[in-house]
């Protein structure tokens, strides 16, 4: 059975700062960064366990039904940033679950792109909590991997696939869809 200091030990070893801790409130609550990333329907825990200046990142609340975090972690957010407001407020699990109590204040939110521009700030001050309910929006996913590849070219680093991968018995096994050789994106 792997333990918690075991754990620990082993990924120092391999180079990360970690220190194991009693419980999951406890790492919570002395987290600079939490990252959601599960199927989850219920929160995963609540506002009152989060520290002052934390950033909460959820990846898997993508759907009406899925609520990594409740309604109170997103009110005691100074900033929600989103991906896409219509996208979210129709289908971020916390936000329909906020927009459900009829007494709650409505929430304002930052699309991640008005952030990314330095048309607005994410976080006013080293206290702030900021929430990041990540959606899903296909243009951003496309142009961040853009960017990561247009990086790792540049570097000459990292590995050439296939992709997609063809068959012998396709028309496109020598060159890809685009007309462009396998392995390579379609140029501009």
């Amino acid at each position: 059975m792997v333990t918690a200091p075991l754990l620990a030990r082993r990924l120092r070893r391999q180079g990360f700062d970690v220190e194991p801790v009693e419980s999951p409130s406890e790492a919570i609550g002395r987290a600079d960064v939490i990252v959601c990333a599960t199927s989850a329907i219920e929160p995963l825990f609540a506002a009152s366990e989060l520290a002052p200046g934390v950033t909460v990142v959820t990846v898997g609340s993508f759907d009406r039904h899925r609520c990594e975090i409740g309604p109170d972690v997103l009110h005691v957010s100074n900033q929600v940033v989103v991906d896409h407001e219509p996208t979210a407020r129709q289908n971020c699990g916390p936000l329909v679950a906020a927009r459900a109590h009829p007494h709650a204040p409505g929430l304002e939110v930052l699309e991640l792109r008005r952030v990314l521009t330095g048309e607005a700030t994410g976080r006013g001050s080293d206290d702030d909590i900021v929430t990041y309910l990540s959606a899903g929006l296909g243009v951003q996913d496309a142009a961040a991997a853009w960017s990561v590849y247009q990086q790792a070219e540049a570097r000459d680093i990292g590995r050439r696939t296939d992709w997609p991968a063809t068959s012998a018995s396709s028309p496109a096994t020598e060159h890809g869809s685009t007309g462009e050789p396998a392995g390579r994106p379609p140029s501009r």
